[in-house]
C-alpha cells in the first residue's frame, strides 16, 4: 500500500487531527506498508 490515507481509513484512525495535519509532510516521503501487516487484510 502506497496511499497514506487509504492506510489511515484502514486503520479507522483518519479522524486523528494530529495524522490529518502531517498530510503535507506525506507527499515528501514515500510510504510502502505491505498488506499482510494491516490487522484485518487478507
Amino acid at each position: 500500500m502506497t496511499n497514506p490515507d487509504e492506510l489511515l481509513h484502514l486503520l479507522q484512525i483518519e479522524a486523528d487531527e494530529n495524522l490529518r495535519a502531517g498530510q503535507d509532510a506525506r507527499r515528501l516521503f514515500a510510504l510502502r506498508v505491505p498488506r499482510a501487516f494491516i490487522e484485518g487484510q487478507p
